[in-house]
């Protein structure tokens, strides 16, 4: 909804540094979800190869990834909102730089499962002595 009363000098002033909270909220709730989503699909992932031989080491592989890899990853960008949040310094690159993680997040959220999935089928599937 717009609003009829022109923009406060202090927005003018602060710009982006009144939206850098809001976009680390933003930033937790995408680094949260993209979790979810990456454990979803590996979690898809392992149940549809479940009958691949060598299998049996799938899920532990899948669990070290969540673990290892995507976890640290979204608690470091979530971590350095938080401080572009706590600096707050006017810039009006930050919506940008906003979006450009938020879309290597969800790349890789969705990306990396689907790859390291495939490339174990593939290796199980040429490589029967698993």
């Amino acid at each position: 909804m717009a609003s009829v009363f022109p923009h406060s000098r202090t927005q003018d002033k602060y710009g982006s540094a009144v939206a850098a909270p809001r976009l680390a909220r933003a930033m937790t709730w995408h680094a949260s979800a993209a979790l979810l989503a990456f454990a979803g699909l590996q979690l898809w992932g392992v149940v549809a190869l479940s009958n691949v031989p060598g299998a049996r080491i799938l899920p532990f592989v899948a669990l070290g990834l969540l673990i290892l890899i995507a976890v640290p990853f979204a608690r470091r960008l979530q971590r350095r909102w938080h401080g572009l949040a706590g600096s707050a310094l006017p810039s009006s690159g930050l919506e940008h730089i906003f979006r450009r993680d938020r879309t290597r997040l969800w790349r890789l959220a969705l990306i990396v499962p689907t790859l390291w999935l495939g490339l174990f089928a593939v290796v199980a599937e040429a490589a029967p002595f698993f």
